[in-house]
């Protein structure tokens, strides 16, 4: 392809003010949803959304890294592009397996006839020795009942091969459907997937499927939920249900839908199975509002949040960076001094019951995280900063007891008590150092500089 050759050209790491130094993106264009990560042979393939031909959502081809430690990556490179009659408005959302040493890259290809009208085709790229073989249309259209939002195939290998599709039935309210196959090339349509919420929002986006601890999850992003002070304070949520899944029947008894993240940005996690561990990366944004990406002026926008693992407690997921990330750390620095190059982890413990306030604080503004204990409140507030899009998020939290956050030139994402609970934010400041200003209700408190990531030529 004429733009890899262009790609391969590209030196790194990338320059600007506000380019992340360990958090994914790439040189120019629009980066959304992971869409297919997946582990070939000790090396993780991490395939992603990306429109390498302008800021805005068209022209979706799937991008790929590769790594052996989420540390040290290939550098950024299309993958599938929108050629073909089955995807020639754009590669979207799917997933990645391999079996057998062949890749199977399910997506939705986006298509429109000649009257505008979307036909949305599911779709498998069939790959070996990382070259694409061939595409191959899987389901055609939706069926009765459903509209044309209809995208996102996620793959689980149960008693058969299954895909999950989230959908929007024509009574607007969104669904998860579900296909299975015995042989991966026929796939039967077995009906819609029974949950405990009628009406729940008027789509079902980036349906994901795993088990954990014997439990099963089933996570996916409901658009059109009603805004409330402590959760759904997005445009969009993601997030996730826990119980047991009947395939045979498409019953999902579960308990209530929890979300993922509590801070701005944060959309379409994809998850990884492995043998010892669950896996979570997801865009670090948000659809509809990309005028509020400054970045978009400098002819990028977007990235993805750190991998994460999940562990399961009590039916609530908790989130840690995986712990290759940890290896980033250089060295241990005071807290007291005005620190340059925004590039480190910050880690606290707080005495019980007492209120918490922190600050990171720039030359044009700060950021400010607060702790209520009477009110046993936790907001994450970008109100004070000159530039970008403002707002708080609040989060109910009986005991706050440690953070740690990782502080990147433009994004922050803030782990609390060990992962029971994550914000993500982007904020845009134009000052390259950072002053710490905290309470006395902090126990303890650790300064990390953290190096970057670090990438190559595939050939190297």
């Amino acid at each position: 392809m004429l733009m890899n050759e262009r790609l391969e050209k590209v030196e790194y790491p990338l320059i600007g003010l506000w380019r992340n130094h360990f958090h994914l993106e790439v040189p120019w264009g629009l980066v959304n949803d992971p869409c297919g990560l997946s582990c070939v042979d000790g090396i993780y393939h991490i395939y992603f959304q990306w429109n390498p031909n302008g800021c805005i959502h068209k022209t979706k081809h799937w991008g790929i890294v590769k790594t052996k430690d989420f540390i040290t990556y290939t550098k950024p490179k299309i993958f599938l592009a929108p050629d073909q009659a089955i995807d020639k408005d754009g590669v979207y959302t799917g997933c990645a397996t391999y079996i057998d040493n062949i890749g199977y890259l399910f997506y939705t290809g986006n298509v429109r006839n000649e009257n505008n009208i979307r036909i949305p085709h599911q779709n498998v790229a069939i790959v070996k020795n990382d070259k694409l073989i061939e595409k191959i249309n899987i389901i055609k259209d939706s069926p009765q009942g459903y509209t044309d939002h209809y995208r996102d195939p996620f793959y689980y290998k149960g008693d058969k091969h299954y895909l999950l599709i989230g959908a929007k039935n024509t009574s607007l309210q969104g669904r998860i459907v579900l296909y299975s196959s015995k042989d991966l090339k026929k796939w039967n349509f077995d009906g819609e997937i029974e949950t405990n919420y009628d009406s729940f929002g008027y789509m079902w986006e980036c349906p994901n499927f795993f088990q954990l601890d014997g439990k099963d999850i089933l996570a996916f992003c409901p658009q059109g939920l009603e805004s409330q002070t402590y959760k759904f304070q997005n445009l969009h949520q993601s997030g996730y249900i826990v119980g047991k899944m009947d395939f045979k029947n498409r019953i999902m008894e579960h308990n209530d839908f929890q979300e993922f993240d509590y801070g701005f940005d944060f959309y379409a996690p994809q998850v990884l199975k492995e043998k010892n561990r669950v896996i979570l990366q997801a865009w670090a944004g948000m659809p509809e509002h990309e005028e509020d990406y400054l970045t978009i002026q400098e002819g990028y926008v977007y990235s993805h949040t750190l991998p994460r693992e999940l562990v399961l407690k009590e039916k609530h997921l908790y989130q840690k960076p995986i712990e290759e990330i940890y290896k980033l750390r250089n060295e241990k620095i005071s807290v007291k001094d005005v620190v340059n190059k925004r590039c480190h982890e910050l880690v606290a413990t707080f005495e019980e019951n007492q209120d918490v306030k922190l600050k990171i604080i720039f030359n044009d503004g700060y950021l400010l995280m607060e702790y209520d204990a009477i009110n046993k409140t936790f907001i994450l507030d970008r109100n004070h900063l000159s530039l970008g899009k403002k707002g708080i998020r609040r989060l109910k939290l009986e005991q706050l007891s440690n953070i740690d956050l990782f502080i990147d030139q433009n994004i922050i994402e803030l782990y609390i008590n060990d992962g029971q609970y994550v914000m993500t934010a982007i904020y845009y400041t134009k000052d390259e150092t950072i002053k710490l200003e905290y309470d006395n209700s902090i126990k303890n408190i650790e300064l990390w500089q953290l190096n970057s990531f670090n990438y190559k030529d595939e050939s190297r």
